[in-house]
């Protein structure tokens, strides 16, 4: 089966159900360009969520807060179907509990491959665990190359912002 249609006339273009039935007649080469040209149209989508992504871990409560399933739910949805269909998961509440940090894992790598500036909350997060433990620049800067974690200046700069707000000391009640 040819997936090229770019010289074909519409009539003989096929409907998505008949797309879908060919799907197991295709050869692995051509199954490979047809994912690269899926991969290429969500690119564009990815990056541009990458900035919004970005902004997440700098407030506090959002890292507090953060649970797989939501941050799943909230990403590129041909991503996150894609990894189910990897995984044979049908719902993103099928996801087995001990799978779910992986998947979520596995999504936030594949954004933090389309830009190199994301610092994602839960690469922030597991990487500021790391530093609480070590004390260690050098980890932080191992993380960075390993996830979209954030350089050691980037957790310098998350410190100096949560110290700008005066935390209330209640008074004495005894």
């Amino acid at each position: 089966m040819n997936i090229e249609t770019t010289n074909v006339p519409d009539t003989a273009k096929c409907s998505y159900e008949d797309v879908i039935q060919k799907l197991p007649e295709l050869s692995d080469k051509e199954m490979t360009k047809l994912a690269n040209i899926i991969g290429r149209m969500q690119a564009r989508n990815i990056f541009h969520s990458c900035k919004s992504l970005s902004d997440e871990f700098h407030n506090i409560d959002n890292l507090v807060d953060i649970t797989y399933i939501h941050w799943i739910n909230s990403r590129n949805e041909v991503v996150v179907s894609f990894l189910k269909g990897i995984c044979d998961v049908t719902d993103n509440d099928d996801i087995e509990h001990s799978k779910r940090y992986k998947f979520a894992r596995a999504i936030e790598n594949i954004y933090g491959l389309t830009s190199a500036r994301l610092v994602s909350p839960l690469a922030f997060t597991e990487s500021l665990v790391s530093y609480s433990v070590s004390n260690s620049k050098l980890i932080m800067n191992i993380n960075a190359v390993a996830s979209p974690s954030g350089t050691y200046n980037t957790y310098r700069n998350w410190f100096k912002d949560q110290a700008k707000e005066e935390v209330p000391i209640p008074a004495r009640t005894y």
